[in-house]
């Protein structure tokens, strides 16, 4: 703890102004849980009761109560499945261990690999979860940062661990199913092996709402800091996903989702926009294994990327 403190006092590029927007934004999402929290501990409503009683009647049962959180989620959530990261943290008590490959070939830098991906994620309230990773690129790019677009808030470095937590904000309840689930999230990053020797942060932002059908539909907003030969820029990613279930006991879906990522501040800004589709199997409940393919959609992002992986939740 105190060498990722080291790391983030020393390297990180951020002034007073951006660190008190942090916890200005901290600080407001905290307050809206809080406040949703307080909204759904409702009275009980005494009207029927009191009529039944008058009529020497049995009262009818009272709803139950809401399941706990592991029990509505029914299947692993991973956060590799797709570019738009999971809505939901985990239940209290439980870990997930996730990691993928994947092959991308964007722009002008030609192909390169980046594994394991690894990430592992653990719960310590149904509302609050840690987590911490660490992958490795074959290859620095020679040019602009195209090619970060699987790795989530991936900088260009070869190699580079990250750590951070994940804030459940809002949840979509039997209740009251207008209001999304939604997630915050804050991740420091820090290269290992690379030219670039400075941790970056990024924010991260996920809400979306179960659909008929068991369909799924979520957007992310993701703003990091980024740093390339020198230059110090900001990174802008929003996506949006829609899972479809194929199978009636849902154990196969696929998605079809557009992200983009965007610079601003840097020497030579870049636009890029992509969309991807892929197929997912849960092996169990609990296990999950899927592939996705990417293309870029606009002359910049020409190309395409490719990722399996796999998570397991214990």
């Amino acid at each position: 703890m105190q060498w990722c403190l080291s790391v983030l006092s020393t390297n990180c590029i951020w002034n007073l102004k951006n660190n008190q927007l942090f916890f200005g934004v901290i600080v407001f999402l905290v307050s809206t849980r809080l406040t949703l929290a307080q909204q759904t501990a409702l009275p009980p409503d005494l009207t029927f009761t009191s009529e039944a009683a008058s009529l020497n009647e049995e009262p009818a049962e009272p709803p139950a109560a809401p399941t706990s959180k592991a029990d509505r989620i029914k299947f692993i959530e991973t956060d590799r499945n797709s570019y738009t990261f999971s809505r939901q943290t985990l239940a209290a008590g439980q870990s997930i261990a996730e990691a993928s490959f994947s092959y991308i070939n964007i722009g002008k830098e030609g192909a390169k690999f980046s594994y394991p991906e690894f990430m592992y994620r653990k719960a310590i309230n149904d509302d609050f979860e840690f987590r911490f990773g660490y992958n490795f690129e074959s290859e620095k790019g020679a040019e602009n940062p195209e090619s970060q677009v699987v790795n989530k808030f991936g900088i260009n470095a070869q190699q580079q661990v990250f750590y951070g937590f994940k804030f459940q904000v809002t949840e979509q309840l039997p209740e009251n199913k207008r209001i999304p689930d939604s997630t915050f999230m804050i991740i420091g990053r820090t290269p290992i092996g690379s030219i670039e020797k400075h941790g970056q942060i990024g924010l991260g932002y996920a809400f979306g709402w179960e659909l008929p059908n068991n369909m799924n539909f979520d957007g992310a907003l993701k703003f990091g800091t980024e740093r390339f030969e020198g230059d110090d820029y900001l990174s802008w990613s929003p996506s949006t996903v829609l899972k479809i279930p194929l199978t009636e006991d849902e154990k196969w879906f696929t998605q079809i989702e557009y992200f983009g990522v965007y610079s601003s501040g840097f020497k030579n800004n870049f636009a890029l926009n992509f969309l991807d589709s892929g197929l997912h199997y849960f092996i169990t409940k609990n296990w999950e294994i899927g592939t996705m393919i990417g293309w870029g959609i606009n002359e910049s992002a020409r190309g395409i990327f490719l990722n399996i992986g796999s998570g397991i939740r214990y």
